[in-house]
């Protein structure tokens, strides 16, 4: 859990400028082999770079927080509190860890801090811990089933 926090903190801290060329790098290495040059423009092959750039930038907000919310219940599932407020104190953490990264955002030369994405992370939160009880749920049916299967 806290080295997903730091992995989130670390993206975070990242001017503009860093970030943006990394988004950028990574599409652009993504999106090459699906726009050669003759059909499209250099133009509009910047334009896709952007566009897919956006996206990949925001399943990256939505799958850092479901992994952090994966990570959050199943630390705070040790406890056994019961389901529901194990479910509600994660995604409290992931909340309020997703506000104070935007805020922290504000900080950072070039980078702003928006609403939209801390919507953005908590419903990859609830999609994280939906996958931590869907999978938990099926591993219990499965052992429960080779463990009558052994009687």
């Amino acid at each position: 859990m806290i080295a997903i926090m730091a992995m989130i903190y670390s993206f975070s801290a990242q001017n503009a400028e860093v970030s943006g060329g990394i988004s950028s790098g990574l599409t652009e290495k993504l999106v090459a082999p699906f726009t050669p040059i003759p059909p499209f423009t250099l133009e509009e092959r910047m334009e896709i770079v952007y566009f897919v750039s956006g996206i990949i930038r925001k399943l990256a907000h939505f799958f850092s927080y479901a992994a952090l919310s994966v990570s959050t219940v199943s630390f705070i599932d040790c406890y056994q509190r019961g389901q529901k407020t194990t479910v509600g104190i994660s995604l409290l953490i992931c909340l309020l860890y997703a506000i104070s990264d935007e805020v922290h955002q504000l900080f950072v030369g070039g980078r702003s801090g928006q609403v939209s994405d801390v919507v953005l992370d908590f419903c990859g939160a609830v999609v994280g811990v939906f996958f931590f009880y869907g999978v938990r749920a099926l591993w219990r049916k499965r052992k429960n089933e080779e463990t009558k299967g052994t009687k």
